[in-house]
C-alpha cells in the first residue's frame, strides 16, 4: 500500500491509510501568527522568536492524518463601486462691461500743473549762468560774451553795440554723424568745424538773455517737432515728449477727457513745441499729472477704465465716398451731316 503525505499543519508525516487511527496525528488546527517577532499558532500559547523553532512546535491537538492537499485560500477582492460624476455645470457668463460713453472733445480743458524735477533746475541754471554777463553791459567794469549762438563777440565797451552779429538762430542738430544748424544745415562730421560755422543771420549782439529776447532782431522760438512715444500700465498712459531744458513758466499742459493739448518751449526757449491729441481712451484729468525734466516732457494720464489702448491717438473716421452712378439711358451721340 503507497504512503499518503499528511497535509494537517505542523505533521506533514507519511502513513499507511489502512492505519489511520483517531490518534495517529499529532498537528495544529489553528493559523500561524506572527507579530512584533513573535511566531506562534492560534490555537495554543507556545510562541518562539526563531522560524526555525516555531517550525518545530509540536501540535497541540491529536486526530487522524489528513491526506487531502488543502485548496489555496480564494480572496475575494472587493468590487470597486463606480460612481458616476453628474456633468459638470457650465460656468455663468460674466455679464459683459458696458463700456463708457466717450465725452465730447469739446468739453473745457483741465490745467495740469507741471512738477518741475531737480535735474531741470539745474540745467537751466546753467543756462543763465553761460549767457548772464560778468558786469553791467552799459559800463567798462568787466566782459561778457554775445549770447546768441554761433557768436563769439566780447563786450569791449559802448561800440561793441554797434557791431554786427552773425550768429544762427537755430537750434544744434546732430544726426547719424552729421552735425549742423537747423537755420542753415551747413553739414559736417568734425565738431569743431562744426563749432567754427560762421553765423548765417545778421543781426545785434544779445549781452543778456533778456536783451536777446527783447531784440526785434533776435529770432522768436521756431516751431518744430520733438520726438514723442508713450507706453501703458494696467491704469495709466504715459506720453514722453523729447524737449530738452523746457522752460516752467512758458509750459501749457491741457486736457479733458478725451482730447489732450501740449504747448512749450525747450532748448531754453529757442524751440517752441505746440500739438493736440485726440486720445484713443477715456482719462481722468483730475488724476493726471505732468513732469518736466532735463531731457523730456512726461505727461502722465490715468485711465477712466481699466482697459488696453491699442494706439494712442483716435484715428479720424475715413470720409464717406459716393458712388455716381452712370446712366444707362444714354446711348450713342448721333451725328448730323451737314450737306
Amino acid at each position: 500500500m503507497p504512503m499518503v503525505r499528511c497535509y494537517n499543519k505542523g505533521c506533514g508525516k507519511e502513513f499507511n491509510s489502512e492505519e489511520n487511527e483517531s490518534n495517529a496525528c499529532q498537528y495544529h488546527p489553528g493559523e500561524p501568527i506572527f507579530h512584533d517577532a513573535k511566531k506562534k499558532w492560534s490555537c495554543c500559547k507556545k510562541y518562539s522568536t526563531d522560524f526555525g523553532e516555531f517550525l518545530s512546535i509540536k501540535g497541540c491537538t491529536v486526530g487522524r492524518h489528513n491526506p487531502e492537499k488543502p485548496k489555496p485560500a480564494v480572496v475575494e477582492k472587493p468590487v470597486a463601486e463606480v460612481k458616476i460624476a453628474p456633468p459638470p455645470q457650465p460656468a455663468p457668463k460674466p455679464a459683459p462691461k458696458i463700456p463708457l460713453e466717450r465725452p465730447s472733445a469739446d468739453a473745457p480743458l483741465t490745467v495740469l500743473t507741471p512738477v518741475v524735477s531737480t535735474s531741470l533746475k539745474k540745467s537751466l541754471e546753467l543756462l543763465k549762468t553761460k549767457c548772464a554777463p560778468s558786469s553791467d553791459a552799459s559800463g567798462d567794469k568787466g566782459f561778457t560774451t554775445c549770447c546768441n549762438s554761433g557768436c563769439k563777440a566780447t563786450y569791449s565797451g559802448p561800440d561793441s553795440n554797434n557791431e554786427t552779429c552773425m550768429y544762427h538762430p537755430g537750434a544744434p542738430v546732430f544726426h547719424e554723424g552729421c552735425k549742423y544748424w537747423s537755420c542753415c544745415q551747413r553739414k559736417t562730421t568734425e565738431f569743431e568745424s562744426f563749432l567754427a560755422q560762421e553765423g548765417c543771420t545778421s543781426g545785434r549782439h544779445a549781452w543778456t538773455k533778456e536783451a536777446a529776447a527783447s531784440s526785434n532782431l533776435v529770432a522768436s522760438p521756431a516751431t518744430s517737432q520733438c520726438n514723442f512715444d508713450w507706453f501703458q500700465m494696467p491704469e495709466t498712459v504715459t506720453l514722453s515728449v523729447y524737449a530738452k531744458n523746457t522752460l516752467p513758466e512758458s509750459t501749457d499742459i491741457r486736457c479733458n477727457a478725451v482730447f489732450l493739448t501740449i504747448s512749450l518751449l525747450y532748448d531754453g526757449g529757442r524751440s517752441r513745441f505746440e500739438r493736440p491729441f485726440n486720445l484713443y481712451g477715456i482719462i481722468d484729468p483730475e488724476k493726471s499729472r505732468v513732469n518736466l525734466m532735463g531731457t523730456k516732457v512726461e505727461v502722465v494720464m490715468r485711465k477712466a477704465e481699466a482697459c488696453s489702448w491699442p494706439t494712442l491717438e483716435l484715428k479720424p473716421p475715413k470720409p464717406a465716398t459716393t458712388e455716381v452712378e452712370e446712366d444707362e439711358e444714354v446711348g450713342p451721340k448721333a451725328t448730323v451731316n451737314a450737306n
